[in-house]
């Protein structure tokens, strides 16, 4: 249950003002502030033939996850609970949410090498959230949508940063939600010399992008077409060190845009313009724990 009190001062002011400009743009982070009932029934399934751990060696896993948001609200009267009503006792109205959500996740590992001490590591993930309540516009609760970008994603762009599609943001301070997911990164991790532990290096190639179904959603850029998609797909390259002290792996990747969805169809390819001084294709500095998947 969601319920937000705004108090009647400038700064209360100047933040709605905000979340009415992000709507406007696209973004539905308005909604997590507005009276909200968010209820879910989920499953998942994991399975793993190798335990988690620093080691580079071989294997596999798969997990699946299916998510039924607001279930039960399809047997109520209006698709709403009055007791919450009742509760929040709101002069809005109240947001009840259905959605049906569904991701995967694959990842392969695979020792390479005459003696086998490098590893090619594998990720695909997928997934698709709609929301069927006409009366929220066909739009899902925030935390429900995919995110794509950062340390452990595509990591030439911010984190949540990239998309929807081939959206321009006009600024990278908005976190970019989609309700359709498509990312995937090839990996190859080898080892340098030991100091204070192991060092390890890494080359790597992130590629995907997120999208939105069109109900409720003006910015057709913004949607995925079969096709149209495969167009507006975002790679980027770049190196990584691996500090690992056993218990402990600290992570630095510096990665460059190779192709970027949001410019014009004959300037996507952006590598030549990478530069450490920012410009069209500045170098993204991502600093993580442990290894990105």
């Amino acid at each position: 249950i969601l319920n937000t009190n705004y108090p009647n001062t400038t700064t209360s002011d100047a933040f709605i003002d905000y979340l009415q400009e992000l709507k406007e743009k696209g973004n539905n982070l308005y909604r997590s502030f507005n009276p909200s009932f968010v209820s879910s029934v989920s499953m998942q399934y994991l399975y793993r033939d190798i335990l988690p751990s620093n080691e580079l060696k071989n294997g596999k896993i798969f997990q699946i996850g299916l998510e039924s948001g607001g279930s039960t609200l399809n047997f109520m009267p209006n698709y709403r609970f009055n007791f919450v009503t009742d509760f929040l006792k709101s002069s809005e109205e109240i947001q009840f949410y259905r959605f049906l959500r569904f991701n995967f996740d694959f990842r392969k590992y695979k020792l390479v090498g005459v003696n086998h001490q490098s590893q090619l590591a594998f990720k695909l993930v997928g997934g698709v959230a709609y929301s069927y309540g006409a009366d929220n516009g066909y739009q899902l609760p925030y935390e429900k949508n995919f995110f794509i970008g950062g340390p452990s994603s595509v990591r030439a762009w911010k984190p949540r940063r990239l998309g929807p599609g081939s959206y321009v943001a006009a600024s990278n301070l908005v976190e970019q939600p989609g309700s359709i997911l498509l990312e995937s990164s090839l990996e190859y991790r080898f080892k340098l010399f030991s100091l204070f532990g192991q060092m390890n290096g890494a080359f790597f190639i992130d590629a995907g992008n997120v999208w939105n179904f069109s109900q409720g959603n003006p910015e057709r850029s913004t949607h995925f077409k079969l096709n149209e998609f495969y167009n507006q797909i975002a790679v980027g390259t770049g190196f990584g060190l691996r500090w690992d002290f056993d218990f402990f792996l600290l992570r630095l990747d510096l990665a460059t845009k190779v192709i970027n969805p949001a410019n014009a169809a004959n300037k996507k390819w952006v590598l030549p313009q990478t530069s450490f001084e920012g410009g069209q294709n500045p170098i993204e500095f991502n600093i993580g724990i442990g290894y990105p998947f």
